[in-house]
């Protein structure tokens, strides 16, 4: 099926090369099997793709070509870029920080039923960015 451009059955294989499931654990790998599944429009494998190109594993590191992989994948409603996306603009990860927009993100994974304690701070219309040692 993957062979074939099955966006699941993609994303299904970058989970297994990313965990070393059946075979050997390939960051690179998984890299390549996330981003085909992100370019068919597959939220979830847009989420792997921008984490790991994010952070440089398997992959450089490209944090503003992450961030429009969230974006992508939040706007299609999954909860985990939304939370991922409130965190990288309260924090201004890669972007320039954004608290009006980090807590609209914030609520829009609520909503999906992802709530996550640590974005609490951004409640208040004052909020300062939370500090970060590497940006």
């Amino acid at each position: 099926a993957a062979a074939k451009g099955d966006a699941d059955s993609l994303y299904a294989l970058g989970l297994l090369y990313k965990t070393g499931r059946g075979v050997p654990k390939d960051e690179r790998e998984a890299a390549e099997w996330f981003r085909r599944g992100a370019e068919l429009d597959f939220a979830p494998a847009m989420v792997e793709f921008a984490v790991l190109q994010f952070n440089g594993v398997g992959v450089p590191r490209d944090r503003a070509a992450a961030v429009q992989w969230f974006r992508k994948a939040a706007a299609k409603g999954n909860a985990v870029a939304q939370n991922r996306l409130a965190h990288i603009l309260a924090e201004g990860l890669g972007v320039e920080a954004n608290l009006a927009e980090a807590r609209e993100w914030r609520d829009k994974s609520r909503e999906a039923g992802l709530n996550d304690p640590s974005l609490d701070y951004l409640s208040s219309a004052s909020a300062p960015a939370k500090p970060t040692a590497v940006k």
